[in-house]
């Protein structure tokens, strides 16, 4: 019986009385997109050989406000940010197929942390929500190689005009083998948009190997070679990336060493502004290493780990050294950007009678208010500020730039137990200063940050409030033990990285510690996380993103373990995605060195010792 029911039915079907049932499947389901580009829809149909009808919003064909879509699948996004729901379906059945598109239109993250206040945060991000990050709809898309350790964090700019190329959003990642790599952001193509790289073996100039620095570097973390170490920055407006990078040349038996300066174009990699120049610095000083009464910048024992900066103009960083080792001391240069020359504009060296004071920070970036005034912190080294002195170790400054660039001490904040700190290696500068947003009360303009000892310092940008000998009441705020790690009798395991900022909440990741929120109300801080997360690492810098006030994700690279994660903003313990869930499709390509993730537009991007791997929803 049943046979001779479905025998009648297959020929209704061939005689197209009744009809087959229609599926149809649309490719790519989920997929972000920006105001220049374009995305080629497929639909894959059975059931029925009528031609495709495609819709955004339910229009056919779409129109400017939803954005447009040809017969053939071809996609033209609107020029204002949405999501939208592009459609397939055939004549003479209700079927429909459907895929969601997010227009977003982020400019870029162009320095570290993504803003000069260093907060970390991206507050314009649509396509990656708390919905949408899942083991099942989000993971790794493609990876590109690369040739060295990445230790800097990478940079994106949207909607880049390239010659010949079109327009393309570009991620740009640098190694330690002193390359630069210009790659398409969405994976549009396999090799990179261009490369460049500083070294030139026929002359005898490479990357420093890790065998000049052997007897004395406790930092090497089995790195080989070191060559860009500090996180470039980018200025959107000439379309110019400012990159540090270290080589020696050998030549006649005689080993040169060099810090250089580049300034490269974003579409081409071409040098410009008469780059690369050579850093160097002096200063009057009777300090560790001087001759005649003044310290020149040592181009061997001073490394540049600082992010660079971009503020007003000029380009700055900082610099301590490798390994605690030499005779070294905290620099602080800038360059003028403006002028087109990359000329030198203030050189202030933190200890000029004295020793050490280096601004390490662990990467994180100089910050800056909008006025242009620089807030940084310096690490063990000779104090003396309080009696007169010029000597500024394990001290919060702030310089700000005179009419002429040159970089003048605004004030400072030295901890009453600096003597302690110093005695005991318990480093200020282990961490970055993050600038809150404007706050109620009679503190409107903190900073926020710590170092190795644990000890949270909220401090009064508007006027730092230099030493007490007694106590820290001269800020708004010190919070002791704050950030403590696990491991017993090492009071060292406090603040390596960068706190960052949302909404009212400061995240912080101390060294062995669990990643903790604290909350700020009318300019105060509540000296309890309001919540915690339970997984202990090695002090991975959190970045967060939003759509404005909705949709928040917390984002961790537990470096150690080479895995991204991601946290609910306002219960840390609660992990919506990471990367060894599913660690043969999402697992990094190489292992990762401390570095951070960045959030653009719908994708995360990861750097390692070999590849850039790049995650976003599952198309």
């Amino acid at each position: 019986m049943r046979k001779s029911i479905l025998l009648v039915l297959l020929l209704l079907v061939s005689a197209g009385i009744v009809a087959a049932q229609v599926t149809i499947t649309v490719h790519p389901a989920n997929i972000p997109v920006t105001f220049t580009g374009s995305v080629q829809y497929s639909a894959v149909v059975s059931g029925s050989t009528n031609p495709v009808r495609w819709a955004v919003d339910g229009v056919t064909g779409g129109n400017s406000a939803k954005g447009t879509i040809s017969s053939s699948g071809l996609y033209h996004p609107p020029a204002q940010v949405g999501i939208h729901t592009v459609s397939a379906s055939v004549s003479g059945s209700t079927v429909k197929g459907t895929g969601k598109v997010y227009v977003s239109n982020y400019a870029g993250v162009f320095t570290y942390q993504n803003d000069n206040q260093r907060t970390g945060q991206n507050t314009s991000e649509i396509a990656l929500t708390p919905t949408t990050v899942k083991e099942k709809t989000f993971g790794k898309l493609f990876t590109y190689p690369i040739d060295g350790y990445v230790r800097t964090q990478p940079l994106y700019m949207a909607n880049v005009l390239v010659p010949n190329l079109g327009y393309h959003n570009i991620v740009f990642v640098t190694t330690e083998h002193d390359s630069v790599f210009a790659f398409d952001a969405d994976g549009l193509q396999t090799t990179p948009i261009w490369q460049v790289n500083f070294t030139n073996p026929a002359d005898g100039i490479t990357t420093i190997p890790d065998t000049a620095f052997t007897s004395f570097c406790n930092y090497c973390d089995n790195q080989t070679e070191f060559g860009i170490t500090s996180t470039p920055v980018i200025d959107p407006t000439t379309n110019t990336i400012y990159v540090e990078a270290r080589t020696q040349q050998v030549a006649n038996g005689v080993t040169t060493y060099f810090h250089k300066l580049h300034a490269l174009d974003v579409t081409t990699g071409a040098e410009k502004f008469g780059g690369p120049i050579e850093i160097q610095a002096s200063a009057p000083g009777s300090g560790n290493g001087s001759v005649g009464g003044v310290i020149t910048f040592d181009p061997f024992w001073q490394m540049v780990r600082t992010a660079l900066l971009f503020s007003n103009g000029t380009v700055y960083m900082g610099s301590a050294s490798l390994g605690d080792a030499g005779p070294y001391h905290g620099w602080v240069l800038g360059y003028s950007a403006a002028t087109g020359t990359l000329q030198q504009t203030g050189a202030f060296i933190t200890t000029p009678n004295g020793s050490r004071g280096g601004v390490w920070q662990d990467g994180a970036g100089i910050s800056a208010d909008s006025a242009g005034n620089l807030f940084l912190s310096t690490g063990n080294g000779t104090f003396d500020a309080d009696t007169g002195g010029s000597d500024y170790g394990m001290s919060v400054i702030e310089l700000t730039p005179n009419t002429s660039g040159a970089l003048e001490l605004a004030g400072y904040f030295t901890p009453y137990d600096q003597g302690k700190l110093n005695d005991y290696d318990w480093d200020l500068s282990s961490a970055g200063w993050t600038l809150l947003p404007g706050q109620t009360g009679p503190y409107p303009h903190l900073a926020i940050g710590g170092g190795k000892e644990g000890t949270l310092y909220v401090v009064n940008r508007d006027s730092l409030g230099g030493y007490n000998a007694s106590n820290n009441d001269q800020i708004p705020q010190s919070i002791t033990g704050a950030i403590r790690g696990s491991v017993p009798g090492q009071p060292v395991c406090g603040i390596w990285n960068e706190p960052a900022y949302w909404n009212g909440y400061v995240y912080i990741f101390g060294l062995k510690d669990v990643l903790k929120a604290f909350q700020i109300t009318n300019g105060v801080l509540n000296p309890t996380p309001v919540t915690e997360g339970t997984l202990q690492m090695r002090a991975p810098t959190p970045v967060i993103s939003s759509n404005g006030n909705l949709t928040p994700i917390v984002w961790v690279l537990q470096w150690e373990f080479s895995t991204l994660r991601a946290y609910n903003y306002n219960n840390l313990k609660t992990e919506i995605y990471a990367s060894d869930q599913d660690s043969a499709r999402d697992g990094t390509d190489g292992r990762t060195a401390k570095t951070s993730p960045i959030v653009a537009n719908g994708r995360v991007y990861v750097g390692t010792e070999t590849n850039l791997d790049v995650y976003g929803l599952l198309p």
